[in-house]
């Protein structure tokens, strides 16, 4: 009988390392949802005019950099989140 305990503590201590670790997986972050939003599409070009084609170009310079800037965080967000 004095044996017992050491075979008891032998037992539990062999075990042990059969144990599975405990794996937890934590939800995917998503990004803000203001940078999920699309580019609106881009108009077509006005050929009336040399005034008219500025005024639309200088309106897809803005949408460019409107769109851009939201892009922009989104593709630095998932770089830090890997």
């Amino acid at each position: 009988m004095k044996f017992l305990p050491i075979l008891v503590t032998s037992l539990v201590l062999s075990l042990q390392g059969c144990a599975t670790p405990t794996v937890t997986q934590s939800a995917p972050s998503l990004p803000p949802e203001e940078l999920l939003r699309q580019c609106p599409p881009l108009k077509q070009l006005p050929f009336d005019n040399m005034g008219d084609a500025v005024s639309a170009v200088l309106e897809y310079i803005q949408n460019y950099n409107d769109c851009a800037k939201p892009h922009n965080a989104l593709v630095d967000f998932e770089r830090k989140r890997k």
